[in-house]
């Protein structure tokens, strides 16, 4: 085997096991006669240095997105779901809903900031002069920052029922973000471009999660999710304060820009998933009849994609922060193993259906 065939195979892994199972051999033939240079003497050139188009690959892509689809809708507990994929829609409900509070308090958090830059805060002290040249307070950060409040209209959208409102507003805030990085990198503030379509993959994933909120799924608790938004502000108000009091007053200037490299978003997840999934932890250890809940599953998938988000902007970080990203993987990774235990535990636990009885349940 070639290995152009392995890295073929490779991108084929992203359908379905049935699928690959039926037609791989074919698609394989077909791709390495498609890729068989007029010149023989070319063949063991291209076997070894050779890899899948871009359209090829994207062919696969949507094909998987198309093949995994159905699974995936069952997933989300659409209307007419079998009654055994409640347990999975709760659960990414809940990590939509916590995802969509946190933008939600950080742009709350960020508009505040706005306010105190310019003046428009009373009874606070100003800040000090050096944070409000006219460099930095300009419109783009005026601009980014009032975009930014999408999520809150999302998240108080979702939260009184207005679920088509919430997911146009969470697509302006995954759109706002897909710009500020697009800005960055080209005013050659990023050092890579893998942030770029890591912030899409990980707003596309939000945005089709947020799907799980269809017209069957459960009402939010108006009271209890208000509270949350409050209490998300605050603790985000906290977070922010602390960082800053820590960059200012407690670290030399190369620990300062170990520490703001991992500031971003990623770190950010990394840091407050832990600190929300370590109680989840031991409150399920001391209470077993808590593994059941679909916060398991929640936090497993949030500790999924905060995992591959923090290992795939590894390359953003400056040198002398390569090492504090990869521990703040490794924790995330080690918190990750647990809940995805007791995810899959609570999955199993759903009583099996028989083969067929959900068939044309979806029509």
């Amino acid at each position: 085997m070639t290995r152009l065939e392995r890295r073929y195979r490779l991108v084929l892994r992203l359908l379905p096991a049935a699928y690959r199972a039926a037609w791989e051999e074919e698609m394989v033939a077909a791709f390495l006669e498609s890729m068989a240079p007029d010149d023989p003497e070319d063949s063991e050139f291209v076997g070894e240095y050779g890899w899948p188009s871009r359209s090829e690959v994207a062919s696969v892509v949507a094909l998987a997105v198309r093949l995994h689809l159905p699974a995936l809708r069952l997933r989300l507990g659409v209307p007419g779901a079998p009654p055994r994929y409640a347990a999975s829609s709760a659960g990414v409900r809940r990590a939509a809903q916590a995802l969509l509070l946190l933008h939600a308090s950080f742009a709350m958090v960020g508009l505040g900031t706005m306010l105190w830059l310019l003046g428009l805060v009373p009874r606070v002290p100003r800040a000090p002069v050096e944070w409000t040249q006219p460099g930095l307070i300009n419109r783009g950060y005026v601009t980014f920052t009032l975009l930014d409040l999408a999520w809150v209209v999302a998240y108080l959208a979702l939260v009184f029922g207005y679920r088509r409102v919430a997911w146009w507003s969470a697509c302006i805030g995954v759109a706002t973000a897909v710009s500020n990085d697009i800005g960055r990198y080209v005013l050659g503030a990023a050092r890579s471009f893998v942030t770029l379509p890591a912030t899409v993959l990980f707003g596309g994933l939000l945005l089709v999660a947020l799907l799980a909120f269809h017209r069957d799924a459960p009402a939010l608790p108006v009271r209890r999710s208000l509270a949350s938004l409050g209490a998300g502000i605050g603790v985000a108000t906290a977070f922010v304060v602390l960082v800053d009091a820590v960059l200012v007053h407690l670290l030399t200037a190369q620990r300062d820009v170990a520490l703001n490299a991992l500031l971003d978003w990623a770190g950010v997840y990394s840091v407050l998933l832990v600190a929300a999934a370590l109680p989840y932890l031991v409150v399920v250890a001391v209470r077993p009849a808590r593994r059941g809940s679909p916060w398991s599953l929640a936090f497993a998938l949030l500790a999924a994609a905060v995992l591959g988000l923090r290992l795939v902007t590894l390359s953003e970080l400056p040198s002398q922060a390569v090492g504090l990203g990869l521990a703040e993987a490794l924790v995330v990774a080690a918190v990750c193993a647990p809940l995805a235990a007791l995810a899959r535990r609570t999955l199993r636990r759903l009583s099996p259906e028989p083969v067929g009885a959900s068939q044309g349940s979806l029509g």
